[in-house]
């Protein structure tokens, strides 16, 4: 994922780098502390409007959330390309 123009490269999470994932309403304001990249204790979001998402909880314990206003189509992308890369 990149959130342009604040990241030149791509941040890359590994499917063996992520324990779970689903998709989510949240509360931007009192979870993170409104919109934009907010880092938290034990994670970081990356959201720009609205109020729904994906979150990624990684091995290590970290939360990554990742705002879009389609978090069904995202999440079922990311499990289509789980599944791929299991076969």
């Amino acid at each position: 994922m990149r959130y342009f123009p604040f990241h030149r490269k791509f941040k890359i999470y590994q499917y063996k780098e992520i324990e779970s994932y689903m998709a989510r309403e949240y509360k931007p304001i009192r979870e993170y502390g409104g919109w934009g990249i907010r880092y938290v204790i034990g994670g970081i979001a990356y959201n720009v409007y609205g109020n729904k998402g994906v979150q990624l909880i990684l091995k290590n314990k970290k939360k990554v959330l990742v705002g879009t206003q389609k978090p069904e189509e995202f999440y079922q992308a990311i499990v289509k390309a789980n599944s791929k890369s299991a076969t």
